[in-house]
Parts: C-alpha cells; structure tokens; sequence
C-alpha cells in the first residue's frame, strides 16, 4: 500500500488542514498503488451531500457511501470540507482533508470520454481527485472553499515537479471539472467555479498602525517699531524653538506603508518668535535764537550802498 506524505503549508499554517488516511480503511489503498508520474492532471468534483460544518462528520458521510458501494476505501484523495476556521492571517478557510493517498488507484473519475489523451476508463490511473462538500449544482461553494482548493490544486500543480512531474503547469490546464471526463453534472457550475480557483489571490493585508513622534516647532520671524530705538538701529530678541508630540496613523499594504494621517497633536513646548526691534527715534532740532538787528534807515543813496554791501557780507558770512 502506498504511504506518500503530502501537505499544503498554505492550510497546515492557517489550521485548515488535516491527514485522514489512518481514520478510513483504505486509506492508503486497497485496489492498488501507481507510480506518481502518471498523474497527469487534478479533477474537481461535488459530494451531493448537505454540509455538516465538521470535516469529521463530512468525511464520515462520504466514507459511508463509498463503503455502501462496496468500495475499500473513500474515492478521493481529498475531501474540501464545510468546516470552516479563521486562519492566522484572518481569512476564512475550508478545512481540507487527506483521506486518500495519492500514490494509490481510487474511485473518482473514470474518464469515460477518453479526453485530453488519456485511456478511456483508466482515468483514475491518471488523475487526482478533491470533491467538495455540498450540493453545486444547486449553490456555489462557499468562498472559504474556494480559496482552500486554490492553494491545495496550486500545490499539486506547481510545488511538486519531482514527484508529480507530469502533473507540473498552470491551474488552468492542468485543473478540470468531473464533467469534462464523464457524463455528469458534477461539479456544479464548473464554468463559475474554475476561474474563480483558477485566479484567485489573497486580498491584500491591511494593518493599521499608531506612531508617535516629537517634531520641532520652528520660531516665527517678525518686526516691531521701537520708538526709543535711534533711527537706523536694530534690536533683535533671539527665538526659541518650540516641540510638539505627534500620533500618526499608518497603514500598511501587505507590509508596506501606504499612507499615513494625522491622528493628534499636542503642544509640548510653544515657540518663542524672533523679534527684529527697528528705532523710529529722531532727536528733536532746537531753534535757532538771530541776535537783534539795529535797525539803520540810510538818509543818502552812499549809505544805501553801504548798508547793502554789510548786509549780503553778514548774509554770506552765516552760511
């Protein structure tokens, strides 16, 4: 019987993941093992059961039937289950249990179309099958379920090119539908559900974060008259810088800041301006104080020349 470990760190680390092979009988196989390289792509499939919300009661429904069917063991290797759990990184995952080993032949997908170059009926030989729980074709999986297969077909189909080598490409080549292989219903509206776990990608991590931080209030510059200043002079009263204590809210984008508010601002220490006195101050002119004048009336046109003659020498001689 085969015994390949296999786990999706993606799950294990947000809790949605859990090994079930040891909890069925045939868990590890009972009609026979094959090589892992012959596993050529992973098919999708739907349970046609109601959701019980607990991976154990979802898987024990299954192992039921399959067991009524005469079967050793539950068909798939997967079972995406209706249990869901908020992972470490706040989203909501499906729980996703491993129940059927992958190295062994299962029950699941007979492939009896004989498509993509496969054997017709020996499409269990070929594939790998996960089957969600609940009833698609009557309403779409749950996002959390969604999101699940994603990271599990994305392990399968891209992180195990040793093992699965064949298996190795893109999501949307390498991941079908139970429909495209058999005449069924199963699983569902495939034609809504692929690209939605085709092209799924986590929304992005928003955190928001407070930061606080002393910032320097500078001093204000400003000018004042100063009337017992002598005009011309300058006085200057030197400014004292001030702080204030800021709260800043940042927010991160998956891990990287996006943008940052204001959240306060408080006043630590106020600033002081700068003051630059200017004089306005003139000292006043006192009057002048003239000597009197003796008042002289020439009598002849002689003395008329003379006093003209004193008169602009006294005039020149005050200048």
């Amino acid at each position: 019987m085969a015994n390949t470990p296999f786990i999706v760190p993606k799950l294990r680390d947000n809790k949605a993941w859990v090994d079930y092979k040891s909890r069925y009988p045939g868990g590890a196989g009972w009609r026979y093992d094959r090589a892992l390289s012959s596993v050529r792509f992973v098919v999708n499939h739907h349970s046609v059961t109601n959701p019980t919300f607990s991976a154990v009661q979802d898987c024990n429904i299954i192992w039921n039937i399959h067991k009524a069917n005469g079967w050793g063991g539950i068909g798939y290797n997967f079972i995406i289950t209706s249990q869901e759990v908020t992972g470490v990184d706040g989203l909501r995952y499906a729980v996703v249990a491993y129940v059927g080993d992958i190295g062994s032949v299962r029950a699941h997908t007979p492939n009896t179309k004989g498509i993509l170059g496969l054997r017709r009926g020996f499409g269990n030989e070929d594939l790998i099958a996960a089957c969600m729980i609940g009833m698609l074709h009557q309403k779409n999986p749950t996002e959390a379920q969604l999101r699940s297969a994603h990271w599990l077909y994305r392990e399968l189909v891209s992180q195990e090119p040793t093992r699965l080598p064949n298996l190795r490409g893109t999501l949307d080549k390498k991941l079908h539908g139970h429909k495209d292989f058999d005449a069924t219903a199963c699983p569902g509206n495939w034609n809504w559900q692929k690209p939605r776990i085709v092209n799924y990608t986590d929304p992005p991590k928003i955190e928001k974060k407070d930061e606080v931080r002393v910032a320097t209030i500078p001093f204000l510059l400003t000018t004042k008259e100063d009337a017992n200043l002598p005009l011309g002079q300058t006085r200057v009263e030197r400014g004292v810088d001030g702080e204030k204590r800021i709260v800043w809210t940042v927010t991160f984008t998956n891990g990287k800041e996006t943008a940052r508010t204001v959240k306060s601002e408080t006043i630590i220490r106020p600033q002081f301006p700068q003051i630059t006195f200017t004089g306005t101050y003139v000292e006043p002119q006192l009057p002048i104080e003239l000597p009197p004048v003796e008042t002289v009336t020439p009598s002849n046109p002689w003395e008329w020349l003379v006093y003209i003659i004193i008169k602009l020498y006294e005039a020149i001689t005050r200048k």
